[in-house]
């Protein structure tokens, strides 16, 4: 992995400076890919587009903030840019973070409201992944359920990626059926490895996410 150089922005509210960072290259060695779409590259790590102000609080789509400077390696930049050297690291934002972006309506469109909810899910998912309970509370579980249904209906059936994701919080759901009718539909031979994947799942009626893919 290379890493490119970073870019900082300023918080829409406060003046603090958040760096997000880039790459030159990067790799699949040792990456995962899970049944709710999640990649996890250790080499080639995702930037997040939302995140949230250490300072005031504030979270914010890093592009509609205003672009400071773009900082490269050479000495004389560094030097020069002295006073961005404690910018905040821009971080992905957390399960309950995400939450609140969709309680203030932090977004302005159905693609950034995808993107939101999704994440929201992956963050839910992620307990399975590290061997804990899905939800421990009736709150949790009302919260999950509510981003689940909300996000189905966002998703476009005859979009064959948008497709996955639907059969996918099918299978989370419980409805099993649905899930294979969903991958069925798709006429697209790339995906029959899926359909087998998900076959077995939704004949053991496991509604976790799985694992598909190790070393992508």
């Amino acid at each position: 992995m290379l890493p490119g150089p970073d870019t900082i922005y300023q918080c829409p509210q406060c003046d603090n400076f958040i760096s997000v960072g880039s790459l030159m290259s990067g790799n699949t060695f040792g990456a995962k890919l899970y049944s709710d779409g999640k990649h996890v590259a250790p080499m080639m790590p995702e930037f997040p587009k939302i995140t949230r102000c250490s300072k005031c609080k504030t979270i914010f789509w890093i592009s509609k903030s205003k672009k400071i400077v773009q900082r490269g390696f050479g000495i004389a930049e560094i030097l020069e840019d002295q006073k961005y050297q404690n910018a905040q690291t821009a971080r992905s934002l957390s399960l309950n973070d995400y939450s609140t972006a969709l309680k203030k309506e932090v977004y302005t469109s159905d693609e950034e409201e995808i993107y939101i909810r999704k994440r929201l899910w992956w963050c839910f998912n992620d307990k399975v992944r590290d061997g804990k309970w899905l939800f421990i509370s009736e709150g949790n579980s009302q919260r999950w359920s509510e981003n689940t249904n909300r996000l189905m209906e966002l998703l476009d059936a005859t979009d064959d990626n948008e497709k996955i994701m639907l059969a996918e919080l099918n299978r989370n759901l419980g409805y099993f059926e649905k899930c294979m009718d969903l991958l069925n539909s798709s006429e697209n031979p790339e995906f029959n490895w899926l359909k087998t994947e998900f076959e077995k799942k939704c004949n053991d009626k496991n509604t976790k996410v799985f694992q598909l893919i190790n070393d992508l």
